[in-house]
């Protein structure tokens, strides 16, 4: 009964596996030229946590009683989510792409591990915080996947880093959304 079940599960790893190859590939493989290179990697800057802490800056100093409110939600939940990150990608350890597969295009590299994608949970977590403070929640969340795909085509991410980056933000930020948002007495709209 177990050997099965071991091939079976087996299988559906390598199936996975393939696919997010397969995704890779795709976005990593589209046209570099040196200008949408530098595009690109501007646009990955945005899942930057000193992005995300500049932006809570500008709220603190121009965005009225209600912005002081949020970027303090923003700071708090971004470091939270900085920590999460770092002891899931301790845990888990898992290579970058470019580490494993050498037909990559790589423009630049990162000196941690791979999964998850600090740069999406960041931006999702940002994201989600505007959204539900200042609404258009589901226009906030396109962001946190355009950065996604910034990350695949410089190399640097799996897609199921990305992926499970952008479940892993959701949850951090919920949970630090519903905890901090009362503590410091913001409304949604």
């Amino acid at each position: 009964m177990s050997f099965p079940f071991f091939f079976f599960f087996c299988g559906v790893v390598m199936s996975l596996y393939s696919l997010d190859l397969m995704i890779l590939y795709f976005f990593n493989h589209l046209i570099h030229t040196p200008l949408l290179d530098s595009i690109m990697i501007c646009i990955s800057y945005g899942g930057l946590l000193y992005f995300g802490l500049f932006v809570a800056l500008l709220l603190y100093l121009f965005g009225g009683l209600k912005g002081k409110r949020v970027s303090k939600i923003l700071v708090c939940s971004l470091l939270v989510s900085f920590f999460v990150i770092e002891i899931i990608k301790l845990g888990v350890m898992r290579p970058r792409p470019y580490d494993v597969l050498s037909s990559l295009v790589v423009i630049g590299h990162e000196w941690d591990y791979s999964f998850p994608s600090g740069h999406t949970v960041n931006m999702t977590v940002l994201s989600y915080i505007l959204g539900k403070s200042y609404g258009h929640l589901d226009l906030f969340l396109i962001c946190p996947l355009i950065i996604g795909i910034t990350r695949l085509y410089l190399g640097m991410h799996y897609p199921s880093d990305v992926l499970g980056a952008y479940i892993i933000g959701l949850l951090l930020a919920f949970i630090c959304f519903n905890i901090f948002s009362r503590r410091f007495k913001i409304n949604n709209i």
